[in-house]
């Protein structure tokens, strides 16, 4: 080389002369060393030969070879400082030169022969020029744009045979450039040498490429017995990463496509996304990452969606970008994965250590791979391959990985079928018992049913043979007294059928306290006294009488506790007190306490939490000895729940028992309550004179018991027995009210009120009341959706006839009456 880097100072002190002297033989050297000449003879069998070769980057591809074996550009060229050639993603041209001699020391043969192999297959054009001993231009191309058959010699890597005669130097030149990565590791062989050690290399890509072989099979083999899509991902990933490797390291271009050199760069971009995509999939799949961590689960979802997406855009983008792109998404995914391994690690997931193992051993054969690249680290057998060898490492655990996760999902199998089975018989348990409670609830409630109906049978027997009045009246309470314990009875069974349906509701409606209480003393207070208990209902004064709620289903609840403290006191005394807790004048909004006390038998200790369930007594005896159908408190606590009301007790055995119902009503203040009382009652003298009423039943009993009602109010009836006759008689009658029967022949309840709302005269807004022995919440809005104005069920009671005549009849004057 002739190019020097030097500065001149000129100076007229001799002492400064010689110290320019020295400086100008210390720093005007050549600034690009001398190309080192290369004695053949002391290479050995193997000589990594970059140490002596030198370089030039030819950006714009304009120089020729002739010129650069002939030194006309050896000031250009940079001599390599020890390391692989390895110039990355570069589209430039690039020239390696170096040269050889042989001084026949110690060898007698007129010409040496070396191999000089470049062993980084991915390399799209690689051609040796030099000058021949008559000075002609003489070159090899290579590389895997061109058939594998036009290599000089057969190898995966490029290898060129080098002769040089005795006493001769040589200088050759290689010619490189590839679309892709480019490194040029060179290595100078001894060819029987080199023959010995491909085919010991030939043995470890055998080996690799058997075990992956191996594991594919066997997991093939799983995956068509099990039919687990994560040995699917598995078997798809390593037959990707193989076609990866072996079109890498130039086997796929040898043995599958040698003449069809333009399908190496396409393959190895599609084996590196279909790597990324079903690693992604394996690896959500044996890290669970879905439900171990979703957050990196949905960055390795997008991951494979972007791989995918890349994929398909291939045959469309270019090659370098394509490349590029694929690689940085191929580190991204490393990281990301290992993150989820190592985490998973870390809360002790035993697959998730395997897995972490796995992948780290393909990134340390990775990281090696790059430091032999880069001339960090020495080349040798072990180094050459550390990716091999890492990708060996990595499927095998994997697999192991994968067995290790079958195993877990085998043996969490196995605990959930023993849970299950665990499960199942505590369910067989549950309902063996619940079919007994049910089986005795049967026997209860047929009992139950029975008690009362003979009460009222053989009353009604003794009235009919009694003359005395006194007595007769004594067995008329009787009857009335056990129908409505068969009535209670009825509505306890209802109202738990309709809570375990979800068809239940709460009906809202004005009601008085004194007319509940007044219930419920003639309910209980005779029943109480012939055991000879002091029964006793006290309201304070300050307590709101007119209160808006569920009358009914308050009453029920109260009639439970109430007919419980009478069945279990057999001496002293039942009380309900009424109190008033708070008050909200402005809002008219009253917590008002129901407090039951009895001197009875008390509960238990330790039963307490049963005594709320269905079908449950303290024991099976108690429904023998004191009745009652077991459903009555776990049907009241329901009910308070849905009326946001509190219910709850306290008791000591054998001293006696309180219970507690805490419920919030809307009220209205006592004089109005008690003004619009005198006002229904003037306003029923009014409304009661000469009205006339259809009653529509075809039961002729109900009948016969609805026309004495009406009558005994005050009211004119008329009869129908189907909805047919019932407009007959509208059409040709002054009808006032309707009291509806729902299931009837012919035409029944329902179509007939639609029929009465479709007539095209006054007639179609006659009040209608429904009046059905279906006692349910659905019932009712049955009744209202059919265009009936309100609802009840049988047995009527007089005094719930008397409020709905009063809330409808004003509705309807007809033209006679005064207004």
């Amino acid at each position: 080389m002739s190019a020097f880097t030097c500065t001149v100072i000129r100076s007229r002190r001799p002492e400064l002369r010689v110290l320019i002297a020295l400086l100008f033989l210390l720093f005007c050297t050549p600034s690009n060393a001398s190309l080192l000449t290369l004695d053949t003879s002391e290479t050995g069998r193997q000589f990594p030969i970059q140490r002596h070769v030198s370089f030039l980057e030819d950006a714009r591809g304009e120089l020729r070879p002739e010129e650069l074996l002939r030194g006309e550009r050896d000031r250009m060229l940079q001599q390599n400082q020890g390391r692989n050639f390895s110039f990355g993603m570069s589209s430039s041209t690039y020239w390696l030169m170096f040269e050889l001699s042989n001084n026949g020391l110690g060898d007698d043969s007129a010409s040496m022969q070396r191999l000089l192999e470049v062993s980084y297959p991915p390399l799209d054009r690689i051609t040796l020029y030099y000058f021949d001993s008559q000075g002609n231009l003489q070159q090899i191309e290579s590389g895997d744009t061109l058939p594998f058959l036009s290599r000089p010699i057969v190898h995966t890597g490029y290898v060129f045979p080098l002769n040089i005669n005795m006493g001769e130097t040589r200088r050759f030149l290689l010619q490189v450039n590839s679309q892709g990565s480019l490194r040029v590791p060179m290595t100078l062989w001894e060819p029987d040498y080199f023959h010995e050690q491909t085919r010991s290399m030939m043995l470890l890509h055998g080996i690799y490429f058997g075990i992956v072989a191996l594991m594919f099979v066997y997991n093939l083999i799983l995956f068509l017995f099990i039919r687990d899509q994560t040995y699917l991902y598995y078997i798809v990933y390593i037959a990707a990463l193989t076609f990866f490797q072996s079109n890498y390291t130039g086997f796929a271009f040898q043995y599958l496509w040698p003449r069809q050199p333009q399908l190496n760069n396409p393959i190895i971009i599609y084996s590196i996304w279909t790597v990324q995509i079903f690693a992604a999939q394996f690896t959500r799949r044996v890290l669970d990452s879905a439900t171990t961590q979703p957050r990196l689960d949905k960055v390795i979802r997008r991951l494979g969606t972007t791989a995918i997406v890349m994929m398909l855009l291939t045959p469309v983008l270019s090659y370098h970008l394509t490349l590029y792109a694929a690689l940085i998404s191929a580190l991204i995914n490393i990281a990301v994965i290992l993150a989820a391994a190592i985490i998973n690690a870390a809360r002790g997931m035993r697959t998730a250590r395997l897995f972490l193992i796995a992948w780290s051993a393909f990134l340390l054969g990775a990281m090696i791979l790059g430091g032999v690249a880069l001339g960090v680290l020495p080349v040798n057998v072990f180094t050459s391959n550390a990716l091999i060898i890492g990708s060996a490492i990595e499927v095998t655990l994997l697999s192991l990985s994968l067995a290790d996760r079958m195993n877990q999902i085998e043996r969490e199998r196995t605990r959930a079928e023993q849970e299950a089975k665990n499960a199942l018989l505590s369910v067989n348990r549950a309902l063996l018992e619940s079919n007994k409670l049910k089986d005795e609830f049967l026997n209860t409630i047929s009992h139950e049913m029975r008690t009362p109906m003979h009460g009222v049978l053989s009353s009604i027997d003794h009235i009919r043979h009694q003359d005395e009045s006194r007595k007769r009246e004594l067995f008329v309470d009787s009857a009335e007294r056990s129908a409505q314990q068969m009535m209670m009875l009825i509505d306890s069974v209802l109202n738990y059928t309709e809570l375990h349906s979800s068809s239940f509701k709460l009906e809202q409606g004005t009601f008085t306290l004194s007319r509940l209480a007044e219930s419920l003393d003639d309910l209980f207070r005779k029943q109480a006294e012939a055991k000879g208990l002091h029964f006793s209902i006290e309201t304070q004064p300050d307590v709101p009488d007119l209160l808006i709620g569920d009358f009914r289903r308050t009453q029920q609840i109260l009639a439970s506790l109430l007919s419980n403290a009478v069945k279990f006191t057999h001496q002293g005394f039942v009380r309900l007190t009424i109190a008033l807790i708070t008050i909200d004048d402005r809002r008219c909004r009253a917590k008002i306490e129901f407090r039951v006390t009895d001197s009875g038998i008390g509960i238990l200790e330790g039963t307490e939490s049963i005594i709320f369930d269905r079908f449950r007594q303290l024991d099976s005896s108690f429904s023998r000895g004191f009745g009652g159908l077991g459903i009555g408190l776990a049907t009241s606590k329901q009910i308070a729940r849905l009326m946001q009301a509190e219910l709850g007790f306290q008791s000591r055995p054998n001293e006696g028992s309180t219970f507690r119902l805490v419920a919030e009503f809307p009220f209205s203040p006592k004089n109005s309550a008690r003004r619009k009382a005198e006002a229904l009652q003037r306003q029923w003298q009014d409304l009661a004179q000469d009205r006339l009423a259809l009653i529509v039943e075809d039961n002729p009993v109900n009948q016969m018991v609805l026309k004495a009602s009406l009558t005994k109010l005050g009211l004119r009836t008329l009869l129908a027995s189907n909805g047919n006759e019932a407009i007959t008689q509208l059409l040709a009658n002054p009808v006032d009210i309707i009291l509806m029967d729902c299931q009837m022949p012919v035409l029944d309840g329902f179509e007939a009120t639609r029929a009465i709302r479709q007539l095209a005269n006054d007639k179609s807004q006659v009040p209608i009341i429904a009046i059905t022995a279906n006692a349910m919440s659905k019932d009712r809005e049955r009744c209202v959706e059919a265009g009936m104005n309100d609802y009840m069920s049988k047995p009527v009671n007089m005094h719930e006839l008397k409020e709905k005549l009063l809330k409808w009849l004003p509705l309807q004057r007809r033209d006679n009456d005064p207004s």
